[in-house]
């Protein structure tokens, strides 16, 4: 992650920019106020990354009042927290140290000059991200089969041959209209449920570890001399 510093006129203008830039998506985490002028402003400014020289006038300017917003921000993001910070106010660290006479950095003669040396140190943090997953139960149907043996009683009637003669008793109860019932019976299927606990779902949370490879570029100034003589 790299820190972008945004130096504000005073920690209203501050809590604005800050405002914007949790608009924009960044973490609460990720973004800082520093509004306190105590000793520990200008330590904690050059932790960030930020030249000793630059640190001491951000630190300067929040003892007389100014405020500082720190956006901790991976370098695809970069222009664009600048482009925020700009738009809500922020201020030119050197014309401020200028107004506030601040600025040290000269010397008198002219004779010699300092070059700040400026590297960037890039630092790879973690944050958690959360999502939703959602485990739901249902009931579905299936058509099932069984086949069975259904037993079914029917009524036989058959002849047999005689030849025999009857009593005048025999015959007169022969000649009477009579009627008889009989019971015929079957199966049918008949249906019957009974729920069984085939197995269950066992429902958890684990974590794993796993390595990523994060890489990015810094920045740092170097210098160089030219010889301007002509030979």
């Amino acid at each position: 992650m790299t820190n972008v510093i945004g130096l504000y006129d005073d920690p209203e203008k501050a809590k604005q920019a800050i405002d914007a830039l949790m608009e924009a998506g960044l973490m609460e985490e990720d973004v800082e106020l520093l509004a306190e002028a105590d000793d520990d402003v200008e330590r904690h400014i050059g932790e960030m990354g930020i030249a000793s020289r630059e640190a001491r006038l951000y630190a300067e300017a929040v003892r007389q009042g100014k405020a500082v917003v720190s956006a901790a921000t991976g370098e695809e993001q970069i222009d664009e927290i600048l482009d925020i910070l700009d738009r809500n106010g922020a201020m030119n660290l050197d014309e401020v140290a200028k107004e506030l006479g601040l600025s040290e950095d000269e010397e008198e003669g002219g004779e010699e000059a300092e070059i700040p040396l400026v590297e960037e140190e890039m630092s790879v943090g973690k944050r958690r991200m959360r999502a939703s997953k959602r485990v739901t139960t249902e009931v579905v149907e299936r058509p099932v089969e069984e086949t069975i043996d259904l037993e079914e009683e029917k009524l036989e009637v058959s002849e047999t041959e005689a030849d025999r003669e009857l009593s005048p008793e025999e015959a007169e109860a022969a000649f009477k209209d009579e009627t008889l019932d009989f019971e015929e019976t079957r199966e049918v299927p008949e249906v019957t449920k009974q729920a069984r606990q085939t197995g269950k779902v066992k429902v958890s949370k684990g974590s794993t570890t796993r390595q990523q490879k994060v890489g990015g570029t810094v920045r740092k100034t170097e210098v160089r001399t030219e010889n301007l003589d002509k030979k």
